[in-house]
């Protein structure tokens, strides 16, 4: 982490299931009000998910963003117009790190050799494909625009694919099963996870934080002139990296350890408290806390 407050913030990076996003998966008006005072600072806000792009896109225009999109953990990134539709000469993806050769029928055989009753999820460039339902109820909006196609995974795997995630309501085998294709696919994919009871996996060098370097690069922005703020493991190497590192109050301990501060819960508007407490100059933001 950088020393903060030695220059001015000139970016916000949020996460957005944990962070940006209630319990009941919808922005609270302040945090929308936020991030459009943000915004009209002049300071770009960039959000870092682990979703697909037309999963994402929805929080996107509702916050007004003109900033690149970091989806898949990092395994895609966005530009921004080409995010809100348009076309202009130059648009598209940034980062573009597929899974390569046959590697996704191999993790997938892998998945379901450890445990036969297994929930995959197959994640395109703009659609997912799971094998069955399962829990998946857990993770997604089962009614919504982004809800998998369910069934036979073979035609997917010939497409590219961008992650793959393992689900079980047991997080004990999904720590199991984490750790044992961590050392089956060791340098071929990098291992993430935004819950206990899904394990995820993309491309090899992805990562959130290195998709946030890229769409930073594009707007001409360091580390040391921004703000992150997540909730899970997954988040813990941005927050380290910014100058100014937020935890949700509704973190995990290892990132709460990580970060420079501690906000408030989601459902208390603890992303909006961050912001007008580091960016915005609000005073005390709404009764964060310091974080160890």
């Amino acid at each position: 982490m950088a020393d903060r407050g030695r220059r001015r913030l000139r970016a916000v990076v949020t996460d957005v299931d944990g962070t940006l996003l209630r319990r009941d998966l919808t922005v609270s008006a302040r945090c929308r009000e936020t991030v459009a005072r943000v915004s009209a600072q002049g300071v770009p806000v960039v959000l870092a998910t682990g979703r697909i792009p037309n999963e994402t896109v929805g929080y996107y225009r509702e916050l007004g963003l003109t900033t690149p999109m970091v989806c898949y953990h990092g395994a895609m990134v966005v530009a921004g117009s080409a995010a809100t539709g348009s076309t202009d000469a130059g648009d598209g993806l940034l980062v573009d790190a597929h899974l390569p050769g046959d590697l996704p029928r191999r993790i997938v055989e892998f998945l379901f050799a450890c445990d036969p009753e297994a929930v995959v999820l197959v994640g395109l460039s703009d659609r997912y494909v799971a094998n069955r339902t399962g829990e998946l109820h857990r993770h997604w909006d089962m009614k919504g625009p982004s809800r998998p196609v369910i069934g036979p995974l073979e035609a997917a795997l010939a497409d590219r694919v961008y992650k793959i995630c393992y689900f079980s309501i047991d997080p004990g085998l999904v720590q199991h099963v984490f750790h044992d294709a961590g050392a089956r696919f060791a340098g071929q994919v990098s291992f993430q996870q935004a819950h206990g009871t899904m394990a995820e996996m993309v491309a090899a060098g992805a990562s959130k934080a290195a998709g946030v370097e890229v769409a930073l690069a594009s707007l001409g922005i360091d580390w040391s002139e921004t703000l992150a703020i997540g909730d899970f493991h997954n988040d813990i190497e941005m927050v380290r990296r910014a100058a100014v590192g937020v935890a949700m109050g509704n973190a995990v301990d290892e990132l709460k350890a990580a970060a420079d501060y501690v906000t408030a819960d989601r459902d208390a508007d603890g992303m909006a408290a961050a912001l007008e407490r580091f960016v915005l100059g609000d005073g005390a933001g709404g009764g964060g806390r310091h974080g160890p």
